[in-house]
């Protein structure tokens, strides 16, 4: 049984809601809810009932309960107990769990993973996909280390390594594409695909700070620029993205910059209460060198 099924789970039942559980886990709502089908068809049991008042454990579900607690709660213990050790499961091995933003890990952080093996291969990695809830997995425990913005890292000493920029995204038949740059303003006569309600967002606190309104606007809690350059295509309106994802941008879809550009901050942080803070530190001056900033 795969026990991030059951961390899955828990969230779920904790929020009483598949949309809050996918959320902060960083899933899709069809995929959180694929993830807990698949989970009872494994056990052969109905554990959730969903209604329009919420997700609630059935009779069966609330007498597994316990075990699946006691299940990722003794996971968490062992994985805390071999990373305090400085040990891992394989001889001679430390884990490094790593939270990053979808973005990041995709387009720049995976090639830094492999040169970093090449040079370390005693220290492996356990990479945590989110945005939002990155603060909260090192409170927890759940990760070493954080790659993201200064905003979301009150309370943590964060080290600058790198910089991105924020484009917008639009159909190439659209207007705008005679434009070479592009101002918020511009957009307003869209609909407005907001991809994040991170507040902290580089981008939405431009909005904010301008007072910009948008007239037609549609949300998506989707931390995932692919969906969100299909949305465009098939002409469900306009977004942003941050640059890292410039490669990805699919034929049909241009991604034009800001004027005034925008851009975000990226950096390093760390919980030296609960990491295991020398493989945790040599990775982090290791992204910070070959970074050159």
């Amino acid at each position: 049984m795969d026990t991030k099924k059951l961390a899955a789970l828990i969230e779920t039942v904790r929020y009483e809601s598949i949309n809050k559980a996918a959320q902060e886990l960083g899933y899709t709502q069809s995929g959180l809810t694929y993830i807990l089908k698949t989970l009872e068809d494994e056990l052969g049991v109905q554990i959730l009932d969903r209604s329009h008042k919420g997700v609630f454990l059935t009779r069966e579900g609330r007498e597994l309960y316990p075990y699946f607690e006691a299940i990722i709660n003794t996971e968490d213990e062992l994985y805390t107990k071999i990373i305090n050790m400085g040990a891992s499961i394989t001889k001679n091995q430390t884990i490094l769990r790593i939270g990053v933003y979808p973005s990041v890990l995709t387009n720049y952080l995976t090639s830094e993973l492999v040169e970093f093996n090449k040079q370390y291969k005693n220290i492996c990695f356990d990479v945590h996909v989110g945005v939002k809830n990155l603060p909260a997995w090192l409170d927890e425990g759940t990760i070493d280390i954080a790659i993201l913005e200064k905003g979301l890292a009150s309370g943590y000493q964060w080290t600058f390594f790198m910089e991105d920029e924020f484009s917008a995204v639009f159909r190439e038949d659209s207007p705008l594409a005679q434009a070479d740059e592009i101002t918020l303003e511009m957009l307003t006569d869209y609909n407005f695909i907001f991809p994040t309600l991170n507040e902290k967002n580089a981008v939405l606190m431009e909005i904010k700070r301008k007072g910009i309104v948008f007239p037609n606007q549609t949300f998506f809690r989707v931390e995932d620029g692919s969906v969100m350059f299909t949305l465009v295509k098939k002409g469900m309106g306009v977004t942003f993205l941050n640059n890292q994802y410039a490669a990805e941008c699919p034929p049909g879809v241009i991604m034009r910059p800001f004027t005034p550009r925008i851009k975000r901050s990226l950096g390093v942080v760390s919980n030296q209460k609960r990491t295991n803070s020398k493989a945790a530190d040599l990775f982090k001056n290791w992204l910070v060198d070959r970074a050159g900033w």
